[in-house]
């Protein structure tokens, strides 16, 4: 859940649940309710509660949301919107669905497997492509406002499930239009993938951007560190006066034409690099044009499936019939359950009564109409065949010439009088005019009997109604009468009122 330090909300997000931390910022996932069900999971960047004292670093926030704001590019993360709730200062931008080239690494690194050149390539393509993008970018003046990242690492380029690559977190980028200044001597951004200018505190361009792209390559290709050591000063030192080391010396039979770019992308001198981030994607691209299989983001999103399968990532799902803003006094839940391969978390929230209600009537009615339709069909199969129902009309046509005899011979009222079983199977067929088997004939009760004779010899038919049962079928020429006291006879036949 939650924790008690994240707030539920922030201006009109509502957060559910912390992804990272970091030391300026903390990542939360949460998502963004409108009207008509509208919901849209995203990522609320927070400056850390104990940092908002500390002017310098709400000043470096505000201008990486002003900064990141303004840039629009499929390989950069887009910024949606910045706010202040409380005195806290935040700002969203794309939820991603993927991991970082960190976590790519090492889940090939547990597989035994390295990450295919024509992925490293597609990657890195799209990384510069991106770098180009912010090196170049104006503002609404027309004024080139410089922009260096400072921080192209492993942990800030995304690798969607997609095939996607995206640059994030522009918090240290530095332009010439901020409001904000790095202090003389002050080193931003992770030391093994700083430039040689960087180490040594000198003035940065966006060829320092370039060093930093090119040992990601580096690392990918030979699938190793290109700078180790126990201490960062060490590290420091051999970035900003040794040159780096050829992949060849590592991975026999690395491709000469793509050695080449990689070490003109590490030159420790500015001026030997490649000037731009565009030429250095042309490079890679003119390379790969000459390399099969060609990069695509397709093959890269078979690899992500093959590193991170869909039973084993994160799943962030949001039930939509139980969505309700906590304003409306529901609380959030996260809700984990385990599968065979791995962890799935479902993010949802518990609804609040007024909205259970239609629900829970539905299902009463529901379960009350299956009731009775079920225990109605019981009875059915249950119950004995009823002597005396009445029965169902048919049309004259379809009516067998027994039973219209019959009727004709006492004209009473059929509800009153019992009714022989009903047949396996229907007497004539309506669409085909073919008589069905004859129905067997029923023995009189009786009474019934004295009643026939009474009718045969003309006199009357009894009172209040009383209906003489007729056979079921007519006496054809040269049958035999059924015997009324014979084996045919039934001794349990009901009787009519007097």
């Amino acid at each position: 859940m939650v924790s008690a330090s994240v707030p539920n909300r922030l201006g009109k997000y509502e957060i559910l649940r912390p992804l990272a931390q970091g030391g300026m910022a903390e990542i939360l996932l949460a998502r963004a309710i409108g009207i008509e069900g509208f919901h849209k999971l995203l990522v609320v960047k927070r400056v850390l509660p104990q940092l908002l004292a500390e002017r310098s670093m709400v000043e470096m926030f505000l201008n990486e949301a002003r900064l990141a704001a303004t840039l629009q590019h499929q390989n950069i993360v887009q910024v949606y919107d910045i706010g202040a709730t409380d005195g806290q200062y935040y700002l969203t931008m794309e939820f991603l669905e993927g991991a970082d080239l960190s976590k790519v690494l090492r889940a090939s690194t547990e597989l035994g497997m390295k990450i295919p050149l024509e992925h490293v390539l597609l990657i890195m393509i799209s990384v510069l492509a991106g770098l180009h993008y912010a090196h170049e970018k104006r503002d609404a003046e027309g004024r080139w406002l410089r922009i260096v990242h400072r921080d192209v690492s492993p942990h800030n380029v995304i690798v969607t499930y997609e095939g996607m690559t995206k640059l994030v977190d522009f918090g240290i980028a530095k332009a010439s239009q901020s409001i904000s200044t790095t202090r003389t001597g002050a080193i931003r951004g992770k030391v093994p993938y700083m430039s040689p200018e960087q180490c040594r505190s000198e003035a940065l361009d966006q060829r320092s951007d370039i060093y930093s792209a090119a040992i990601l390559l580096w690392e990918l290709s030979v699938h190793r560190r290109l700078f180790e050591s126990e201490s960062e000063l060490e590290i420091m030192n051999r970035i900003a006066y040794r040159d780096a080391p050829k992949p060849s010396d590592f991975v026999p039979g690395y491709p000469r034409e793509l050695e080449a770019i990689v070490m003109k992308g590490l030159a420790r001198e500015r001026d030997a690099r490649f000037p731009t981030a565009a030429e250095f994607q042309v490079a890679l691209e003119g390379f790969a044009h000459q390399r099969s299989p060609f990069p695509s983001s397709r093959g890269l999103s078979q690899f992500m499936g093959t590193l991170f399968p869909a039973s084993e990532r994160p799943s962030f799902n949001i039930d939509s019939e139980e969505a309700v803003a906590p304003d409306r006094g529901a609380t959030t839940v996260l809700r984990r359950s385990r599968t065979p391969k791995g962890r799935q978390i479902s993010i949802g929230v518990r609804t609040s009564k007024a909205q259970e209600s239609p629900r829970v009537v539905r299902a009463v009615w529901v379960l009350a109409l299956t009731a009775a339709a079920l225990g109605g069909a019981w009875r059915v199969m249950r119950s004995p065949i009823s002597v005396g129902a009445a029965p169902s009309a048919a049309p004259a046509s379809s009516v067998a010439p027994e039973v219209a005899a019959r009727s004709a011979v006492v004209p009473t009222p059929s509800t009153l009088a019992p009714s022989p079983a009903p047949a396996p199977f229907p007497i004539t067929s309506a669409s085909t005019g073919v008589d069905a088997p004859s129905v067997p004939k029923l023995p009189l009760a009786p009474r019934e009997r004295r009643l026939a004779a009474k009718s045969k010899s003309g006199g009357a038919t009894g009172s209040r109604g009383t209906h003489a049962r007729q056979p079921a079928q007519t006496k054809s020429a040269g049958s035999a009468a059924p015997n009324p006291t014979g084996p045919d006879h039934r001794l349990d036949e009901p009787l009519l009122p007097p």
